[in-house]
């Protein structure tokens, strides 16, 4: 059953699990985010006992299925992920699991870079039968409007569109590490800069906010050599303007 990633991210913020998922695609960040929160189902004590990070290069398809087969000792359900699943071979061997799962197992399979072969019959079934997720690539004319939903909405930043032009056109199109990049940002302003009087915006087209945004800069430079590249991409854009 395929699904979006905002509706799969609202199901499982509801606890709404079901017994397989299987989350694949090109754009790895939206599956690495829904494996978090699979992984955060259990509480720490519960995890040695009802948790199993298994890795597709490492297993085969019958102990996945031995582990989705137990029960769970201590926690509400047995979680089982599956990371690099595009690894793992003997899907069919999955078949007859996904007809008759474990109600009390969240089993989940992480195929990355890829989609699935979906004239394969193993897949066609997983598509049938399991919580179907696609993460597909975003084009690079997207990337500026998901930077400044990312920066507003997830970090509580302000960022103008040029701005989020010039990141994407510095960072390119993986979200991962332009999320990563916009964290390190988030991070330096709430530490850093919290005693500024009007905060740090992430913007470039007024001349008082180019200063203060080149101030702080400068200032970060004297206390850490490893800027983020984000704020260096910044830097060379004031520079650019100012001449």
């Amino acid at each position: 059953v395929g699904t979006t990633y905002a509706d799969l991210k609202a199901q499982m913020g509801r606890k709404d699990f079901q017994p397989v998922y299987f989350l694949c695609g090109e754009e790895n960040y939206f599956i690495d985010r829904l494996c978090e929160i699979l992984e955060s189902i259990l509480e720490d004590d519960q995890k040695d006992f009802d948790e199993a990070i298994l890795y597709g290069k490492d297993v085969t398809m019958s102990r996945v299925i031995d582990e989705a087969r137990m029960f769970p000792m201590t926690g509400p359900y047995r979680v089982v992920i599956i990371k690099e699943a595009q690894n793992l071979n003997d899907y069919d061997l999955l078949i007859p699991y996904l007809k008759n799962p474990n109600k009390t197992t969240i089993l989940a399979f992480c195929y990355k870079n890829k989609k699935p072969d979906g004239r394969v019959k193993a897949f066609t079934e997983i598509k049938k039968n399991a919580v179907y997720f696609e993460s597909e690539k975003y084009y690079d004319n997207q990337i500026p409007a998901w930077i400044k939903n990312y920066a507003t909405k997830g970090k509580g930043l302000t960022i103008d569109d040029k701005s989020a032009i010039i990141l994407a056109n510095h960072l390119g199109n993986d979200l991962t590490k332009i999320s990563n990049e916009i964290n390190k940002v988030s991070a330096m302003v709430q530490t850093t800069f919290e005693s500024s009087k009007n905060g740090i915006k992430i913007a470039i087209d007024s001349s008082n906010k180019l200063e203060e945004i080149s101030e702080s800069t400068r200032e970060m430079e004297n206390l850490s050599k490893n800027l983020s590249s984000v704020l260096v991409a910044f830097k060379n854009e004031f520079e650019k303007l100012k001449t």
